[in-house]
């Protein structure tokens, strides 16, 4: 296994970037559930939902040619 040649290309893909808002969704709506702000209920449901979502969106960031990294 071998990091990619220039990591800090890498940060403008689609793919890291939905990789990014997921991880950040999920430690928002978490702590908003933590601190009595929404309920648990609701945040399982918030959570799941937008994380598939931020799943498909980096999997469809991984096939789309992108000029940010690519160079062109």
């Amino acid at each position: 296994m071998k990091l990619v040649g220039d990591w800090k290309k890498l940060w403008k893909s689609y793919s890291v970037l939905a990789i990014t808002a997921n991880v950040l969704q999920a430690v928002s709506v978490t702590a908003l559930s933590f601190l009595g702000v929404l309920s648990n209920d609701i945040a399982f449901p918030i959570v799941v939902g937008l994380g598939v979502l931020f799943s498909l969106l980096g999997l469809i960031g991984r096939v789309i040619p992108q000029s940010s990294i690519s160079g062109a």
